[in-house]
């Protein structure tokens, strides 16, 4: 991912699956950042980032639509499908969070300084980075009908517009692009940035352009977005549109709901191992996830309480960073620990975590083991019988690290690529570790009590939506969560 420096430009494209090109200087509309440059401005001073639709534009910007952005036919949809595409992929794997949501404040450019604005045009268009004084304008081609081809592109297009307003210039335009990249980019402008990943054909930024980009995050855009913006903070519970589970006002008893993610005592939660999991909020007063037997078949409410609540995390995602998953080649003895593309239905990327001092693969005997009983940087992490045996006995760090002795498991050689090797190595000393040694999981959490799935109510993801347990679903999207270490 690369994010070029200096100045604030505007990028068009002329349909969306076509090439973005850059415009006149002067259709900016900042009179301190119009330099004709591939450029961006600042990142954004805060993880919130604010979100508006325009209500009406003047002859000036050219929008060729001067009327509310929400009074189109069919906006709701528009507008649960843009924010399904930002917050399920840019807020979920990083620290950022998306607010608001509604109709712009002003249409007074200079007094829309930190809001991201989303207008219709004909043409996709967006402003690159933040910007002090004036709003930063991301110009959306509304689809052409209501059907799920339209929906995916649409949503594609909305990521790949969403990391330019957050810095992000595309990849094809980057100075090593053009060494070793597919002949298929269409590449730009071959000018200097900064750059925070290698060269990356996959790159949401690559949309349209590459045969490689698949319309979702690659995982350098997941590490480049990290490194930028952060992760979300140790003991969070991630859910669906990147939201926490969260003690409403540090109240006991009450039913848990989804929030925007803080890392505050409310959303944060201490997980204890034993034959299942309890976790524990880190409020003042000790306060379970508890659910209760259910009433009815059909949800009941998740609370924080003061007696001990026991969940199953079975059959989870183990992942690494970039949002790859760890998985193995075959369910056999002595086969290595690797990076893979993740794949839901693979039962070679299930793990079993109920007792974090041990990792046994799903439905399996199988467990991790540090090859050889040593500690030793580079040693091997590969399956073995489960055992009483100390080399598959392994602890956690509120950093995300798994440890065995005082190594880390780590993601060698630190480049996402599919069977990159998990072995052991030196842990970071400093404040933070290393990328490569940070996992986090990412699954269904299963109530020991009635075998009943934890539960965003309704499907769909927004503030101050209850949590509760529910039937367990294959494949409901309100259903997996990432538990991070």
């Amino acid at each position: 991912m690369a994010m070029p420096s200096l100045g604030l430009v505007a990028i068009a494209a002329t349909s969306l699956l076509a090439c973005e090109m850059l415009p006149d200087a002067a259709a900016v509309g900042d009179g301190e950042h119009q330099e004709p440059l591939y450029a961006t401005g600042p990142i954004w001073p805060s993880q919130d980032i604010r979100v508006c639709f325009e209500t009406g534009l003047d002859a000036r910007f050219g929008t060729g639509f001067p009327q509310a952005t929400s009074s189109v036919a069919n906006f709701a949809t528009y507008k649960q499908w843009i924010r399904e595409a930002v917050e399920d992929s840019w807020g979920r794997v990083s620290g950022l969070r998306f607010v608001d949501w509604s109709d712009c404040p002003s249409n007074d450019d200079s007094k829309m300084s930190g809001w991201v604005a989303i207008y219709w045009q004909a043409n996709s268009i967006t402003n690159i980075g933040w910007s002090r004084d004036t709003w930063t304008r991301m110009g959306l081609r509304r689809p052409s009908d209501l059907t799920e081809a339209s929906r995916i592109d649409f949503e594609a297009t909305v990521r790949h517009e969403m990391g330019h307003a957050l810095g992000f210039a595309h990849e094809l335009d980057r100075v090593d692009a053009h060494t070793g990249a597919p002949a298929d980019c269409d590449y730009g402008a071959n000018i200097p940035g900064t750059i925070f990943t290698p060269n990356d054909p996959a790159s949401i930024m690559n949309w349209s352009y590459c045969s490689e980009a698949t319309g979702q995050l690659s995982a350098w855009d997941v590490i480049g977005v990290q490194k930028v913006y952060g992760r979300k903070a140790s003991g969070t519970i991630v859910g669906l549109g990147g939201r926490c589970v969260n003690v409403p006002a540090s109240q006991i008893n009450e039913q848990l709901i989804a929030y925007d993610c803080y890392g505050l005592s409310n959303d944060t939660w201490t997980r204890f191992d034993g034959p299942a999991i309890a976790f524990v909020s880190k409020i003042a007063r000790l306060a379970y996830l508890v659910a209760d037997s259910p009433v009815n078949p059909w949800g009941t409410p998740v609370r924080a309480a003061n007696t001990l609540g026991a969940w199953h995390l079975d059959n989870v995602q183990w992942r690494a960073f970039g949002e790859m998953c760890v998985s193995v080649h075959a369910s056999e003895v002595g086969q290595q620990l690797v990076l893979a593309t993740c794949d839901p239905g693979s039962k070679l990327q299930r793990w079993n975590f109920d007792n974090m001092s041990r990792l046994r693969l799903a439905n399996t005997q199988l467990c991790v083991n540090a090859w050889g009983g040593t500690d030793a940087v580079g040693t091997d992490l590969r399956l073995f019988d489960c055992g009483d045996f100390d080399n598959e006995t392994f602890t956690t760090s509120s950093r995300g690290e798994i440890k065995y002795h005082n190594r880390c498991f780590e993601a060698w050689g630190g480049v996402p690529e599919v069977d990159a090797a998990i072995r052991l190595n030196d842990c970071n000393p400093g404040a933070a570790p290393h990328p490569n040694d940070v996992f986090h999981l990412r699954g269904s959490i299963v109530s020991a009590k009635s075998d009943q799935c934890l539960d965003m109510t309704g499907g769909v993801s927004r503030n101050g939506i209850g949590i509760e347990v529910y039937p367990c679903v294959s494949g409901a999207r309100n259903q997996e969560w990432d538990v991070n270490f």
